[in-house]
């Protein structure tokens, strides 16, 4: 190799290594630029100033084209794969229909030809909805669903206006036929067929009659109807169907009771109480012992279904024990009734603990069961106790399972005994009895069960909510009895002028009630209690300057104001002492 050869390849060398250190900075710049384009900052900026990416409107259209042409053959697909379909085979029935009913009125051709012909396309729809399954399920479901329909009116036809077939026949054949669509619904898994199946089904009994109807052949079938519909619903998880035979169960009883009772209910009760049971049976099967076996969490499905079947099922059974020995027990067959919930409740509890939809359902049924069975069963101030009973029993429960709808529930409850109490209170004047009788117990009652309800929800979060209310209705309660058992005792005693000594006396008892209210929330620390004290203060000033001055004898006027000045002043100065310690201290419901 030449000196001048090997100077050439030194130069080309120098060259490269020029180039390529060059290109090391041009890639350490696009880097620092990348670094500062990827940063919070100017990724912000990007997105306030669409224009700095010059793809965006781009990328922006191309994404809307997309989801118009997306959404565009789904909407398509919606008219014209599913839509017409189902309006095709309604057409098509129409058609035929006309075109039957044309040749009949031109006697083209004879009744069994009529039948045949409707049958022949019952048959042939559901042939082609059995071969297009797999390619065209929405398409096929259609054919099915009108080839179920064709059949059911055919054999309908053939008994109610033809009378070609008896009646057991007829009946045997809208069976098969409703079987096989839900039957076709499960395989399909389509839902709109099993519905067509059970309506079919329901109505089958009463669309074929005979002249002298069976209770037992009706209920039976009925039972047998439902357990298969129930077993459905379980297999495919479609609670639509416990909740449609559940109404067409309900509306049968109540249409065939009617009837019955109409036309007389002599040997009637024993099938239609059976039938009763055979439902509330099943379907608290369905809803609550099957989900505890499996221990399935229950839904809002199953919920609502554990309060329908139970409220339903003690309507009809207490409207049939009307006829029996047993009606005048009404009340306690309801807690009877009640009794079986809150065992299920428990064992619910005990088994599946998380599943709270189940256990609340079914003690809330239960002590719904025991209200309604108070003013069932006894009367007078007795309902009143029993509420208030039942009450503090829900607010216990409620603190064991930390349930604020149990909690709501006991509080409902405890107003319904409130209310009664009140009442009572009302009628307290025809009581013969000073202090010892039935609307002062009550009145007793009702402040042990607002007392023990703070307790109960105290440490718990309803606290706050209800602490202050129910404290409030507590000190309301006492300054309610106070009042109307002075006005009782001055009723009874034999005294003409009584105005000035009950007034005196309703003024005193205030007062002492307002001092101790006073100091109580001076120990405490509680400033809801002084200001309940100052209140009720302000109440018997008032009353002492506009009722007492003008009413009350001089002597008890003397004396009257003479103890309140006391009291006031006395307060007062209580005021003025703890007036340092009071502030700024933590009060304790």
């Amino acid at each position: 190799m030449t000196s001048h050869e090997m100077e050439r390849i030194r130069k080309e060398l120098t060259e490269l290594q020029q180039n390529f250190a060059s290109m090391a900075q041009r890639i350490v710049k696009l880097e620092n630029t990348l670094d500062q384009l990827s940063s919070p900052a100017v990724k912000d900026a990007q997105r306030d100033i669409p224009e700095a990416n010059p793809l965006a409107p781009v990328l922006e259209t191309t994404d809307k084209t997309v989801s118009q042409d997306a959404q565009a053959p789904d909407l398509e697909f919606r008219i014209g794969g599913t839509w017409l379909n189902r309006i095709g085979v309604v057409a098509l029935i129409l058609g035929l229909a006309y075109f039957l009913k044309f040749s009949f009125d031109k006697q083209w051709i004879g009744p069994t030809t009529r039948v045949l012909l409707g049958i022949l396309a019952g048959l042939t729809m559901l042939f082609l909805g059995e071969k297009l399954r797999s390619r065209y399920p929405k398409y096929a479901a259609g054919l099915l669903g009108g080839g179920s329909l064709a059949l059911f009116f055919s054999v309908f036809a053939a008994y109610q206006f033809y009378h070609l077939i008896a009646p057991v026949f007829a009946f045997l054949f809208l069976v098969v036929v409703m079987a096989y669509t839900v039957f076709m619904a499960v395989r399909h898994h389509s839902l709109p067929i099993g519905i067509l199946g059970i309506i079919g089904g329901y109505a089958a009994p009463f669309l074929i009659h005979t002249d002298q109807p069976s209770l037992w052949t009706l209920f039976s079938y009925l039972t047998l109807l439902t357990v298969g519909v129930l077993a459905v619903s379980i297999y495919k998880k479609w609670p639509v169907f416990q909740y449609l035979s559940f109404l067409f169960n309900q509306f049968i009883f109540a249409f065939v009771w009617f009837v019955s009772m109409w036309d007389g209910m002599a040997g009637n009760l024993t099938p239609f109480f059976s039938y009763a049971i055979a439902l509330f049976v099943l379907y608290l099967g369905v809803a609550t012992v099957y989900n505890i076996r499996t221990q399935k969490k229950a839904t809002l499905w199953d919920s609502g279904l554990i309060t329908l079947n139970a409220f339903t099922f003690f309507l009809w059974s207490t409207t049939l024990l009307e006829e029996t020995v047993f009606r005048d027990y009404p009340g306690y067959y309801a807690v009877l009734l009640a009794l079986l919930y809150i065992y299920l409740g428990r064992f619910a509890h005990r088994l599946i603990r998380e599943d709270k939809s189940q256990v609340y359902s079914l003690f809330g049924v239960a002590f719904v069961l025991i209200t309604i069975a108070v003013p069932l069963q006894i009367s007078e101030f007795y309902i009143g106790l029993a509420w208030l009973f039942e009450s503090i029993a829900l607010m216990f429960i409620a603190q064991k399972l930390a349930s604020r709808p149990m909690a709501y529930s006991g509080l409902g409850v405890l107003g319904l005994g409130l209310f009664v109490t009140v009442i009572y209170l009302g009628d307290l004047t025809s009581s013969r009895t000073f202090f010892f009788n039935a609307p002062t117990l009550l009145l007793f009652a009702s402040l042990a069960t607002v007392f023990a309800a703070t307790r109960l929800l105290k440490n718990m979060s309803l606290k706050r909510e209800f602490g202050i209310v129910l404290q409030g209705l507590l000190l309301v309660l006492i300054f309610a009895g106070l009042s109307v058992e002075n006005h009782h005792f001055f009723q009874l005693l034999p005294i003409q002028s009584f105005l000035s000594p009950e007034q005196l006396s309703l003024s005193g008892l205030w007062l002492v009630y307002a001092v101790s209210l006073f100091l109580y929330g001076m120990y405490k620390d509680n400033r809801y209690y002084r200001y309940a004290a100052l209140g009720l203060l302000g109440i018997i000033v008032v009353k002492a300057f506009f009722v007492d001055l003008s009413k009350l004898a001089t002597l008890f006027k003397i004396l009257m104001f003479l103890v309140l000045g006391f009291a006031l002043l006395g307060i007062s100065y209580l005021y003025q002492k703890k007036k340092a310690s009071l502030a700024g201290k933590e009060e304790h419901l």
